[in-house]
């Protein structure tokens, strides 16, 4: 018979980013434009700390400054490889997924 222990870990505080139109898993190499000022907020401080962010897919795409009800509660927390900044106030960011995680409001 398989193992079926639940794998449990200890809440973290990471950044959070809210993707648009896109999701990332565990073990997904990616890059994405950061442009929101929210979003770079958060790309910021998941720099300053251990370059670990949470990132979760919208709902809406259309939807500008997300809330709680807007983002689903299942994400990556990903590692950041890469930062460059494009012209007009946007960056692209590289990312791998390492692991899933749940929001906790």
């Amino acid at each position: 018979m398989a193992n079926s222990k639940k794998k449990r870990t200890q809440p973290v505080s990471l950044p959070m980013l809210p993707l648009r139109g896109l999701m990332i898993f565990p073990h997904m190499v990616l890059h994405f434009d950061v442009g929101r000022k929210k979003s770079v907020a958060a790309l910021e401080q998941a720099m300053i700390t251990d370059q670990k962010i949470f990132l979760v897919a919208q709902r809406e795409i259309d939807v500008d400054d997300p809330g709680v009800d807007d983002i689903y509660h299942v994400g990556t927390i990903a590692q950041i490889k890469q930062v460059m900044k494009l012209p007009g106030d946007n960056i692209r960011v590289l990312v791998e997924g390492r692991s899933r995680a749940v929001l906790r409001a």
